[in-house]
């Protein structure tokens, strides 16, 4: 039970007494309120992050000695921590009465709190020492020191319970005695990453040679030092995902370290990478090689997809074909620690190279692939063709009823390179169709595409007709 005490001080002036009472209001809860301000800021260790394209999954131990039957303690998070992101397990003999997240020290309704408190200004010289002061203003930040007021900057204050820095504090209140651990994971949004490829096309060996590379972004507060990393291609959703303590009884730290597989998982995520320890510093970008360079079958192809629509007969329409490298993943790659040697390709940045001759590489283009299936051919485009032109014109087009028309269509492709062109256009049609007349570069119907594939010599042309009937 807390007690009160009153005390008397008696200092002498002019001939009289000043009388100064001073009540305390109790040992407990001074006490109390001491704990609350000098809660020890607990580093998570035994770090390990996985990171995705949007978020990055932290997880590591807090761990405290000596704890006796309660105690307060806080955690450094990200500026962007929310506490629907945030997951605490402590071990068996401890329990989490309480989880809040202290704002960041930068806004005013928790720097009101420090109004005529102590505090330091951080000295710009490691030599100098720090200067103490007290804060009598926040908007603008004005210390009264020794040498006068001061006007100071927030990243120069050190606050006497928080130290120095401008990130929240998980705070967390637990019951138990001994050494306290809990295992804390939470999402950073300011951390993700993506691939970054270079591709130099062989034409002689009609190859791709892909150098993967890995592109991480820190863009929190917040410094990273993890001993452990896992890159996984794809998203997750805006909400974190319930992380799998009561479905598979498995840990955070676990989950983040699922072996590398080329295989899809159950979070509709297919690919996962292991690249070892990682430091990341506050606003940080780190470009690392992922593997060693991939060999794939690969061709230049030229073509693209067009709608087809009924016109005005003799009306020449020039289009622009593009110049895309599909590349074929090899089917059965050798897997090397568990990574397939050949691929997969995750969603991110390309740039593409052509070598000319033994050593010489001209650059072809640069642009972003979204995420691609497991052994299934993909494009890279590399913008318009130059050399290679099309010129579509309507030869005939007869309306037969109000839902049935007859349109046939005559392309003329022309080569002014120097090379061989391999063509692929796909023509998209409106509705269903029966297919009249065609020439031999025309496939068959295809839903309700016709694909034309041919290959044009250099400084060549060639003429493509068809004629269908569509039912709308």
């Amino acid at each position: 039970m807390s007690k009160k005490f009153s005390l008397i001080l008696h200092f002498p002036k002019r001939g009289f007494d000043r009388v100064i009472w001073i009540f305390v209001l109790g040992v407990s809860s001074v006490l109390g309120a001491a704990t609350a301000h000098s809660a020890a800021i607990v580093p998570l260790v035994d770090l390990k992050m996985t990171l995705y394209e949007n978020t990055a999954l932290m997880s590591g131990q807090a761990i405290k000695m000596g704890v006796t039957e309660a105690a307060e303690i806080h955690v450094v998070m990200p500026e962007t921590a929310s506490l629907d992101g945030i997951y605490v397990r402590p071990k068996p003999g401890f329990a989490l009465s309480q989880m809040a997240l202290i704002p960041r020290v930068g806004e005013a309704a928790f720097l009101n709190r420090y109004l005529g408190r102590s505090v330091w200004i951080r000295s710009e010289s490691k030599a100098a020492a720090n200067t103490q002061g007290v804060i009598r203003s926040l908007s603008p930040l004005v210390v009264a020191t020794e040498q006068g007021l001061q006007q100071v900057a927030l990243d120069q204050l050190l606050l006497p319970d928080l130290g120095f820095g401008t990130l929240p504090l998980l705070d967390l209140s637990v019951t138990g005695s001994g050494k306290f651990e809990a295992e804390v994971a939470y999402f950073n949004p300011g951390i993700r990453w993506s691939a970054d490829y270079e591709m130099t096309y062989q034409p002689g060996e009609k190859q791709v040679v892909i150098q993967p590379w890995a592109m991480l972004v820190n863009d929190s507060a917040l410094a990273v030092s993890a001993q452990q990393v896992s890159l996984v291609a794809g998203q997750i959703s805006a909400r974190p995902p319930e992380l799998p303590y009561r479905e598979l009884g498995r840990s955070a730290a676990t989950f983040a370290m699922d072996q590398a597989s080329p295989q899809g998982s159950k979070a509709g995520l297919q690919y996962r990478w292991q690249v070892g320890s990682l430091d990341l510093k506050p606003f940080d970008r780190v470009r690392m090689p992922l593997g060693a360079a991939w060999e794939m079958p690969a061709r230049i192809v030229l073509g693209g997809q067009t709608q087809v629509r009924g016109n005005q007969i003799g009306t020449k329409q020039p289009q622009a074909l593009t110049t895309m490298l599909r590349v074929s993943p090899i089917a059965n790659p050798k897997v090397v620690n568990g990574v397939p040697e050949a691929g997969p390709i995750a969603a991110g940045n390309v740039r593409v190279f052509q070598l000319e001759g033994s050593a010489v590489r001209s650059y072809l283009g640069e642009t972003q692939l979204s995420q691609t299936p497991p052994n299934k051919d993909f494009e890279v485009s590399l913008g318009s063709s130059f050399d290679v032109r099309l010129v579509r014109e309507v030869e005939h087009f007869r309306v037969v009823s109000d839902r049935i028309q007859e349109i046939g269509m005559k392309l003329k492709f022309s080569n002014a390179g120097r090379d061989k062109a391999a063509v692929e256009l796909i023509e998209n049609l409106p509705g269903d169709f029966s297919l009249l007349e065609r020439s031999e570069e025309v496939s068959e119907k295809q839903n309700q595409s016709l694909i034309i594939s041919f290959e044009l010599e250099p400084e060549g042309s060639r003429e493509v007709q068809y004629r269908v009937r569509i039912r709308y």
